[in-house]
């Protein structure tokens, strides 16, 4: 992991340059420093680019124990918050991509105007977790400033709690709250508006309601969450995984069977849709059903009766069906794996689970509430509870969160069966967070088996996405250059070939838990 320093240019940085060349200003004992090691020190300024880099030249670059990089931002003043906000985010981007996401990002906060130090604060408490630094006034070393907090975890989203109410109380049509509800925690507006369509749904007639989203977004808890706040409550709710059912079972797991209908059934089994009459019947990754399924499937939700497996009589039912899925069910109707008619039926509401990437301001609610249940099941086994160091949060507040709550979850579980004793630190948070995941897990091995779960294109565009980048690294980003060397007749395929392969790993990511 790369450590890259962040720091403007500031005033006394211009007077040691003019009137004392003696001087060391406070970014030229950060990037001469001894206590914090960095691989590169970006330099956010808006000075023309000559004197930027004459400045460089005989300011910094004689003291630098680092590699220096310029980034440029015009500035309205020294004191404009909103134009310093635009060029630290800039800066933070830009540094970003060129280093990856995993990059350790440090901000200097007394180099600059006063203004300066404070976006660093803002931007590296709430929406990219640093490590803040600073250089002391008497020994000019370079030190970490202690900042116990962070907004995005610990004050915003209280704000936005305490706003709630008052919210609720403007937008008069939207359904009661619900204590249903209760345990799915998020004050962002993408869960806060799949909360009121579940509630509406919840509220309203038992209609069909599709779930999507991807793995471990919480689609079973806002099914059963409906169940719960609906007139149907009392009745039963019963939960099927489609894609954990055997394939000759799944027609007699659904619809039941009679006694000796087939081979090993020596007792009737009424199935789950009698099983779940008069309540819920929750259809989990209903897109792994087979085709045959579907079409009993659809039937049944055409005329509200079921025949068993081996029975000659239909028998009516009522019972309010809720889907999900982590596939787009209607990528999958237009490639024929799915039944047009059957979606549109299951489809009657639908409800869309944002992942965690797009809900960043709940991280630290979510962190909180998991680390209690965490806590708990350490209670339950005679162990001391655990809690986070100021170090080991930023970590999971900035990690992107493939797999989503549930993933979050897991890797609260595994920090606190690492950690032997009371905190939580950051080596241990770091080591927690998806273990064990290789840089490759597509290699080409053509003599070997193929291993389980094998998926040709996915390795087609891991293989082609590699050798475009690795050929554009060879020609010096000469894009025309590049494609010759892969032997394709233009840049522009070049650039397609690459987005194609990219867009389609990207989505494997995205849906693989």
């Amino acid at each position: 992991m790369r450590n890259i320093l962040l720091a403007w240019i500031g005033k006394d940085d211009h007077e040691a340059a003019r009137d004392a060349p003696g001087k060391v200003s406070r970014l030229a004992a950060a990037v001469s420093s001894r206590s914090i090691t960095f691989d590169e020190v970006v330099i956010v300024n808006d000075l023309k680019k000559k004197d930027a880099e004459e400045w460089l030249a005989t300011t910094l670059k004689p003291r630098a124990r680092a590699e220096l990089r310029l980034c440029h931002h015009q500035l309205k003043s020294p004191v404009d918050y909103e134009s310093i906000y635009r060029g630290a985010l800039a800066a933070i981007r830009e540094t970003l991509e060129r280093h990856g996401p995993h990059t350790r990002l440090h901000f200097l906060l007394n180099s600059g105007t006063e203004a300066m130090g404070a976006v660093w604060l803002l931007v590296g408490k709430s929406r990219y977790p640093a490590t803040l630094v600073a250089v002391a006034k008497e020994s000019q070393q370079l030190v970490e400033v202690p900042v116990p907090f962070n907004l995005a975890a610990e004050f915003l989203p209280e704000v936005l709690r305490a706003d709630a109410p008052s919210l609720e109380q403007v937008l008069g049509d939207r359904a009661p709250p619900s204590s249903a509800f209760k345990d799915i925690r998020g004050t962002s507006a993408a869960i806060r508006a799949a909360l009121d369509q579940a509630r509406l749904y919840a509220a309203g007639p038992p209609y069909p309601v599709l779930i999507e989203g991807e793995t471990g977004t919480g689609k079973e808890m806002f099914a059963s969450a409906i169940h719960a706040g609906s007139p149907r409550r009392t009745g039963p709710y019963l939960p099927l995984n489609c894609g954990a059912l055997a394939k000759e079972l799944i027609e007699s797991e659904l619809f039941g069977h009679e006694k000796g209908a087939f081979t090993g059934a020596q007792e009737k089994k009424p199935g789950a849709f009698r099983t779940a009459n008069g309540g819920t019947l929750f259809l989990d990754e209903v897109g792994e059903l087979p085709l045959e399924a579907q079409v009993k499937l659809l039937r049944v939700l055409e005329v509200g009766k079921v025949r068993s497996v081996g029975g000659t009589k239909e028998e009516t039912i009522d019972v309010r069906i809720i889907a999900a899925t982590h596939r787009n069910l209607l990528d999958q109707v237009a490639c024929g794996q799915f039944r047009e008619d059957l979606y549109y039926r299951l489809a009657v509401g639908t409800l869309f689970l944002p992942p965690l990437r797009e809900r960043t301001g709940d991280i630290g609610e979510l962190i909180d509430v998991l680390m209690r249940r965490t806590n708990e099941d350490l209670q339950k086994v005679g162990l001391p509870s655990k809690e986070l160091s100021t170090g080991a949060r930023p970590l999971l507040l900035g990690h992107s969160w493939p797999g989503n709550v549930r993933e979050l979850l897991n890797t609260l579980k595994r920090c606190a069966m690492l950690t032997p004793g009371p905190l939580i630190d950051e080596v241990v948070a770091g080591a927690a967070i998806r273990p064990g995941a290789k840089k490759n897990r597509l290699a080409l091995d053509p003599d070997g088996p193929l291993p389980e779960g094998f998926e040709l294109p996915m390795l087609l565009a891991s293989v082609e996405a590699a050798y475009i980048q690795k050929a554009l690294e060879q020609c010096g980003k000469n894009k025309s250059r590049a494609a010759a060397l892969l032997g394709l007749n233009s840049r522009q395929t070049m650039d397609n070939r690459l987005e194609a392969a990219e867009r389609l790993l990207k989505h494997h990511a995205r849906v693989t838990p």
